[in-house]
């Protein structure tokens, strides 16, 4: 494995731990455990195109998912209603 490849699989890790520790304040509130399994959805989907990039050795399109992925885990401004 290069470094190249151990660089990448280690942000791939760290947004994998991120996606465990998605936990609503209040386990009680559907709203936030719907909105946290879209972002651990498409965070999974992105990390696991990630490791189909490092594989092919495509790593510009890896670190870019990698990137997808962060941004999907950015905390979003609720709206109230």
């Amino acid at each position: 494995m290069t470094k190249r490849e151990r660089a990448l699989l280690s942000h791939v890790y760290a947004r994998l731990n991120e996606i465990t520790g998605l936990r609503p304040p209040n386990p009680a509130d559907i709203a936030a455990i719907s909105r946290n399994l879209q972002v651990a959805t498409e965070t999974a989907a992105c990390l696991s195109r990630a490791v189909f990039q490092i594989l092919d050795g495509n790593y510009p399109e890896a670190g870019t998912e990698v990137t997808r992925a962060q941004r999907a885990l950015e905390p979003q401004e609720v709206v109230a209603r």
